[in-house]
């Protein structure tokens, strides 16, 4: 898809909502090691969703999981919905790929920071620093 037509399928969409659809957490104590230092495993996917004629969803799931000596010491999985206007219904799927993988990640990943470092500060854990931005589907590089 040529940039320009891009730009003006963008200027388009609005975000009408972005909401934490799931949270879940896991710790298991008994793995901590304090002489070891946890392995840790960043994954990022999402896809795309039309619930309706006028709209189109962003699903992104972010795992997080920190190993010592191969267990799992702590995982998290986030999943956020990202909600937007569909900007034409004549939108070539080439727009939503892109979208998803730049402008969609753009507007999540902040929320997927904060929920983590949260998240892992309620269990007990200090805050992990994930980067300003991950800007492809990570499966497990970061």
């Amino acid at each position: 898809m040529k940039p320009q037509a891009y730009t003006r399928l963008l200027q388009r969409v609005q975000l009408q909502s972005l909401l934490l659809d799931a949270l879940e957490a896991e710790v298991r104590r008994e793995v901590f090691d304090p002489t070891v230092q946890p392995r840790v495993q960043v994954d990022l996917s999402d896809r795309v969703v039309f619930p309706d004629e006028e709209h189109f969803e962003v699903l992104s799931t972010l795992t997080f999981v920190a190993r010592i000596r191969r267990r799992v010491w702590v995982r998290v999985r986030l999943r956020f919905r990202a909600r937007y206007t569909l900007p034409s219904p004549q939108a070539p799927e080439a727009f939503f790929q892109i979208f998803r993988e730049t402008s969609a990640r753009l507007h999540v990943w902040p929320y997927f920071r904060e929920a983590l470092s949260n998240t892992l500060v309620r269990i007990g854990l200090p805050p992990f620093p994930l980067p300003l931005y991950i800007p492809q589907e990570t499966n497990g590089q970061t």
